[in-house]
């Protein structure tokens, strides 16, 4: 499995340009310059794919040179103000220098050896299954990763057409800002392998802005390093990152901007006001309910701000800060974050569609998907989800941890968090910390809120409430007067059976474990569960070959694609045959695959009334695959038998 060398190139351009860009600020703390190291470089790629979408020259060679174009100039930028401040040019490595001893200092530290090591575990299993396994969720082959394929092939971001089946037409106008990270990993990588491991600088970030959060109850590093490990391994979590779901991305975006918009108005610092708008910018056009969730974010934070600094700072000083500060990372939100809101409203008038929105029996937005209506669909009974949460515990549930109404929590978020969260709301009051008590009330109601009031269909839904009570777990640590090294135990053992509770039942299945062992082909989206396995038979006469696909009534069409993303694929809308026919000779189209939903559609009656036209090569229960015939289609298509063979 070949890295490409201009995925290598990329990721070490917008490393580098993310250092030269940290070298421009004032030092902040080795974790809060860590964090913004890293959502610098993601930051970077998801406003490269944005810029190059919108204008339409979304293709690997661009992204290089865009990524090139900011290297040089903030290096100019470097290299000037050096010179006059006089200033040698090693002064461009001080930052790699002071992480390199906050690292071997850390490391005489005795708890960072087996934080580290707990960590390197987890991850390194998971990496594991990446590097091993194909892509295999069903909802990336929905959108997830069909919605990167098609803009890689249109060269842009704006709306396509796309098959009605399954709602797949409107899933298309979802907000995917997240999914841009997804797109810059498949056309750098040129296939879909390892395309898992491109939400890591988010997952990475995350993790350590929930270390800053809980540094801000008062908890030491050593103690507050532990939600690494422990909220890593939740199964739930844990499953996500085997996928290209964004959920986790989610959970951790929406900590991160928590983070880093209360530490860039705390610090006045222009590096991390940056990283924050970042954050609340890729939050906000995330999932439909990202407005939502980078209000709740930010607004913790505002409320951290005053809590923390009232009485300390002069009220002036902290409306400024307000203003200007948290005026930039608003803007930033609004302006970068919603291009796909703006999107829906320049193509739809409705920057909420496919939903339509109502206020006190007014319309005012029309769509097809009521969001009250679509809301009360996805919710659980609340009784059985509290109930629910604790079976899997026990391992109640077989499998499919990613997709289980009440599977994958885990038992540290409710069976310590809650707990600690009473506990420590006593501690603070005790101790007279009532800026402490106020902020972890207003903290965990905000974490309640983001969930409660959401969708919860899905356990991986309830994530930011998981990472909530979890954080409230840990930061009880330093505060407990007795049996911190018993509690630092149960922790462990807890890992540990989140960990091995997920082995045999992760995202993947048994399935999987099965034809890896067996050392079966798994190497094609094809091969998929999910996909039943049913275009297997398509992968293999079509191969890599630059072809052009035309689809109709599939839920999943993202492995028509193929593994190293070669064929084009096209839904044509027609009312008429003639119109259809018209579209399919545009654009040059090789092969048509129909899905069998069971019910009769335009395109299954063309085909069959015409059976001169098309020439059926594949089918199987679920789908039928037919070549447009003509001289030059059939001389292709003898080519590539002959190849299968």
């Amino acid at each position: 499995m070949d890295i490409p060398l201009q995925l290598i190139l990329a990721i070490l351009l917008c490393t580098l340009s993310a250092f030269l860009i940290l070298s421009l600020f004032r030092r902040q703390n080795y974790l809060d310059q860590t964090i913004a190291l890293i959502t610098l470089i993601w930051g970077q790629i998801f406003l490269i794919v944005l810029f190059l979408g919108i204008i339409g020259f979304l293709a690997w060679i661009n992204i290089i040179f865009t990524h090139t174009f900011i290297f040089f100039f903030i290096s100019v930028i470097r290299i000037i103000i050096c010179i006059r401040q006089k200033q040698s040019c090693i002064f461009l490595f001080r930052i790699q220098i002071h992480w390199l001893k906050i690292f071997f200092h850390m490391q005489k530290q005795p708890y960072v050896n087996m934080l580290v090591l707990l960590t390197l575990l987890l991850f390194g299993y998971v990496s594991f299954l990446n590097y091993v396994l194909p892509v295999h969720d069903w909802d990336g082959f929905m959108y997830h990763l069909f919605l990167p394929a098609n803009w890689l092939q249109n060269r842009s971001i704006w709306s396509f057409s796309a098959a009605p089946q399954m709602q797949l037409d409107k899933w298309i106008y979802f907000p995917a800002n997240i999914e841009t990270i997804t797109a810059w990993w498949l056309a750098l990588a040129g296939k879909d392998d390892l395309v898992e491991f491109a939400q890591f600088p988010i997952v990475v970030s995350g993790l350590l802005s929930m270390v800053g959060i809980i540094r801000l109850f008062g908890a030491p590093t050593r103690y507050a390093a532990w939600i690494v490990p422990v909220f890593l391994s939740t199964p739930v979590l844990y499953s996500q990152l085997n996928s290209s779901y964004v959920d986790a991305s989610v959970a951790f975006l929406y900590f991160l901007t928590l983070y880093l918009t209360m530490r860039a108005l705390q610090r006045r610092s222009g590096l991390l006001a940056i990283s924050a708008s970042l954050a609340a910018s890729m939050l906000m056009g995330s999932k439909a309910t990202g407005p939502l969730l980078t209000a709740t974010a930010m607004g913790v934070a505002l409320i951290g701000l005053i809590l923390f600094d009232i009485g300390r700072r002069k009220v002036t000083s902290i409306i400024k800060r307000v203003f200007i500060i948290g005026g930039l990372i608003a803007f930033s939100a609004i302006i970068i974050g919603n291009f796909f809101f703006m999107r829906n409203y320049l193509e739809k008038s409705n920057p909420l569609y496919p939903y339509s929105l109502k206020i006190a029996g007014m319309e005012i937005f029309s769509g097809i998907d009521p969001i009250k209506q679509t809301a009360s669909s996805l919710q659980n009974d609340r009784r059985k989800f509290l109930l629910s949460v604790f079976r899997d515990h026990y391992g109640d549930y077989p499998y499919n941890y990613y997709g289980h109404p009440y599977a994958g929590s885990g038992p540290v978020a409710y069976s310590f968090g809650i707990p600690a969260a009473i506990l420590l709301s006593l501690f603070f009051i005790h101790k007279f910390y009532w800026r402490r008590f106020l902020f972890l009330d207003f903290f965990l109601f905000c974490g309640f809120m983001a969930t409660w009031a959401l969708p919860t269909l899905f356990t991986r839904f309830t994530l930011i409430l998981n990472g909530t009570l979890t954080i409230t777990a840990i930061a009880i640590l330093p505060n407990l007067l007795f049996g911190k090294n018993l509690y630092k135990i149960l922790m462990v053992l807890a890992i540990s059976y989140n960990f091995f509770l997920s082995l045999p039942m992760n995202f993947h299945g048994r399935w999987y474990l099965e034809k890896a062992m067996k050392k079966e082909s798994i190497l094609s989206a094809s091969d998929s569960p999910y996909s039943g396995g049913h275009y297997k038979e398509i992968d293999k006469l079509l191969g890599d070959a630059k072809v052009n696909i035309a689809y109709a009534a599939l839920s999943q069409p993202y492995p028509l694609f193929g593994r190293t993303l070669s064929r084009s694929v096209y839904h044509f809308p027609a009312t008429t045959y003639r119109e259809w026919m018209q579209r399919l000779k545009q654009e040059k189209i090789h092969f048509i695959v129909l899905g069998k939903p069971g019910y009769s559609f335009q395109e299954q009656l063309w085909v069959s009334s015409h059976p001169e036209q098309f020439r059926l090569v594949s089918s199987n229960k679920k789908l039928d695959a037919y070549l447009f015939a003509s001289q030059e289609n059939l001389t292709i298509y003898k080519e590539l038998r002959r190849n299968a063979k």
